[in-house]
C-alpha cells in the first residue's frame, strides 16, 4: 500500500480551506460559496466552468482563480496536484466570472503560509497562523482587477512547459542540472532573463521552484511504507538527510520525522 495523504481541511471564522493533495479527483465545487484556490504543484485533467462544455487544463504552480458564489465549476484529474483552496459565502463584491492568474507571488507566499498551518499537528499556534495567512490572501484576493492581464502574455507555453518537465526529471541531480545557468541554456534566454520570465510564469525563481518540487517530492516518499530518510533525501536531490530536514523545518514547522510519523497515522484506518 502506498499512503496518501488525505485532504487537510479546517473551518475556521466561516471560512473553509483546503490542502487538497497529489491524488486522482472527479468533483464539482459547491455553488452556494466563493472561492479562491492556489495551485502549488503543476496538474493536468478536464474542467467546466460555467457550463457542460468539458475542455482540457494545464494549472502550472503558481496558478490562482477566483470564483464566484452560483458559478458551477467541474474539474477531474487522473493524478491532480497540491492546491489551496478557501470557500465562503460572498454576497456581491466579486465579478461575476472566474478570473485565473499565471504566475501570482503574493497568493504563493500565502498559500504556502496556510500549508504550514495545515501540515502539522492542530494546535492553537496553527490556527492563529492560519487565519494570518487566510487574511492575507483574502485581501490579496479581493483587491485583484479584473482588467489586467492574466496569462503568458507573449511568451511560448511550450518552451516552458517543456522546462518544467526537465527540471521535474533532474530532481535527483541536486544544484547541477538544475542551476541557473544550465536551465537558461535550454531556453534563447540569458540566465537573468530566465529569472525574470520564470517568475512571471510560476511565481517561484528557478531555485525556489526547484526547493518547492524536491520538498513535494520528499513528502510523497515519506507517506509509503518503509520510507528511509537518508534513501529518500538522497532519491530528492537533497544534498544530505539534514539539509531535507533543514528544508522541512524551515516551510513547514516539522521535521521530516515527524511528518512522516504524522502522514501515516492521518492515514490509519
Amino acid at each position: 500500500m502506498i499512503y496518501q495523504e488525505i485532504s487537510r481541511r479546517r473551518h475556521i471564522d466561516g471560512f473553509h480551506v483546503e490542502l487538497l493533495p497529489r491524488a486522482a479527483y472527479s468533483a464539482s465545487d459547491p455553488c452556494d460559496r466563493a472561492s479562491f484556490g492556489v495551485a502549488l504543484e503543476r496538474q493536468t485533467g478536464v474542467h467546466a466552468v460555467g457550463s457542460d462544455l468539458r475542455v482540457d487544463f494545464d494549472a502550472w504552480p503558481g496558478t490562482s482563480a477566483l470564483a464566484p458564489a452560483g458559478l458551477a465549476v467541474f474539474s477531474e484529474s487522473s493524478v491532480g496536484g497540491e492546491y489551496l483552496v478557501v470557500r465562503w459565502r460572498a454576497h456581491g463584491g466579486l465579478p461575476q466570472r472566474r478570473i485565473e492568474r499565471m504566475g501570482d507571488r503574493a497568493a504563493l507566499h500565502w498559500a504556502m503560509m496556510a500549508r504550514r498551518a495545515l501540515v502539522g499537528p492542530a494546535s492553537p499556534d496553527a490556527d492563529e497562523r492560519l487565519r494570518g495567512a487566510l487574511q492575507g490572501l483574502l485581501t490579496h484576493a479581493l483587491a485583484w482587477d479584473s482588467a489586467l492581464p492574466t496569462g503568458l502574455h507573449e511568451l511560448d507555453r511550450g518552451t516552458w512547459a517543456n522546462l518544467l518537465e526537465f527540471i521535474e526529471d533532474h530532481l535527483h541531480d541536486a544544484t547541477r542540472r538544475t542551476a541557473l545557468d544550465a536551465l537558461a541554456e535550454r531556453t534563447a534566454l540569458s540566465p537573468l532573463g530566465l529569472l525574470r520570465s520564470f517568475k512571471r510564469i510560476t511565481g517561484f525563481t528557478p531555485h525556489a521552484y526547484v526547493a518547492e518540487r524536491r520538498l513535494q517530492r520528499a513528502r510523497e516518499r515519506l507517506r509509503r511504507p518503509g520510507a528511509v530518510l537518508a534513501d529518500v533525501a538522497a532519491d530528492c536531490g537533497f544534498a544530505h538527510q539534514s539539509h531535507m530536514g533543514a528544508e522541512f523545518r524551515r516551510r513547514l514547522g516539522i521535521s521530516p520525522g515527524a511528518y512522516r510519523a504524522l502522514a501515516r497515522a492521518r492515514n490509519t484506518p
